[in-house]
């Protein structure tokens, strides 16, 4: 009897000590035992150890042993667990594209001069399409379907297209009727009303300044004594001068006859040689080209008066 107990106790203090040696521990978990083709699931490994070792972990590049696919890079999360342990979890996601079962085998764990190793685990793939093997083509996991009309979305797009294009003719209109018309200013300057024999007698005085008798424009030089005298008539007494004949001017000045006859005179002399200057060549003295001359300003500056037809010009300037 003392015997056995001895035996039982040795037995009991190696596996103490066996425990007190083994400082990690590794399992390995799948979220699930089976995935389809192209899905992904999570693969841990999940550490025991104390706080003060240092475990060298197994490294994968893109494949786990066993044929598994890495997808993007592990993460690892510490947290503390009972009897001043913590707890590592190094997590991988994982895929595949065949249809097999596949194992992760035990994987070593170094810590110093131990080793420990994790369990294995295994997932199915699944293919949830069946291959056309007879004509060798492929098959989609599901028929193609023609989606029904999203009016919703229909709607919405055409409210947005409608609502820009009202705002971008508001924004035109906005911009040339407000922005625009403030730069766009019509200035109106006073309006420059010039007496009649005021611009008559400036007409006279170019032709006399430009000498064209000298030269010999002589029908130019009655002409325009004419017409000045013409258009004089027709600003100051409102007369359509510039459209009548001679005889016909000077009937409608029967009162300037009245009043004064030599002027009357002077004018019916000078518009009747004028006209056989124009219309019959004829040939004038140099008495008749001076007095011509002499005659509009004769006539222009009697007749002048304060209640003839004003001229006006309106000169308008834009900004």
């Amino acid at each position: 009897m003392k015997s056995l107990s001895c035996y039982i106790f040795l037995i009991f203090s190696a596996l103490c000590i066996n425990i007190n040696a083994q400082k990690i521990g590794v399992r390995t978990m799948l979220d699930s035992t089976t995935m389809l083709i192209g899905e992904q699931s999570m693969l841990t490994f999940q550490i025991d150890q104390f706080p003060d070792i240092k475990v060298l972990m197994p490294v994968f590049s893109d494949t786990l042993p066993g044929g598994l696919e890495i997808v993007g890079q592990p993460t690892i999360d510490t947290t503390k667990a009972n009897d001043g342990l913590i707890s590592i979890r190094l997590q991988y996601t994982i895929t595949a594209f065949e249809e097999a079962v596949y194992a992760v085998p035990e994987l070593p764990f170094v810590d110093g001069e131990d080793t420990v190793f994790s369990n294995s685990v295994s997932i199915k793939i699944i293919q949830p399409f069946q291959i056309d093997t007879v004509t060798n083509t492929f098959a989609d996991i599901k028929p193609v379907i023609k989606p029904p009309f999203n009016w919703k979305y229909f709607l919405t797009v055409t409210l947005l297209v409608v609502l820009s294009v009202g705002i971008l003719v508001l924004l035109i209109f906005i911009f040339i009727k407000i922005i625009l018309k403030k730069k766009v200013i019509m200035l109106n300057r006073p309006t420059i009303v010039i007496p009649p024999d005021v611009l008559a007698l400036k007409e006279l005085d170019k032709i006399r300044e430009e000498k064209l008798l000298q030269s010999g424009h002589i029908k130019e030089y009655h002409t325009r004594i004419a017409d000045t005298v013409r258009l004089y008539i027709e600003r100051a007494f409102g007369i359509n001068s510039m459209e009548m004949t001679s005889e016909e001017i000077l009937n409608s000045l029967h009162n300037l006859k009245v009043d004064n006859i030599n002027i009357f005179n002077e004018l019916g002399q000078l518009l009747r040689t004028a006209d056989l200057v124009k219309f019959a060549k004829h040939k004038p003295s140099v008495d008749e080209n001076e007095f011509a001359l002499a005659a509009a300003y004769n006539f222009v500056g009697s007749t002048t008066k304060t209640d003839f037809a004003e001229f006006e010009t309106n000169d308008k300037e834009t900004v």
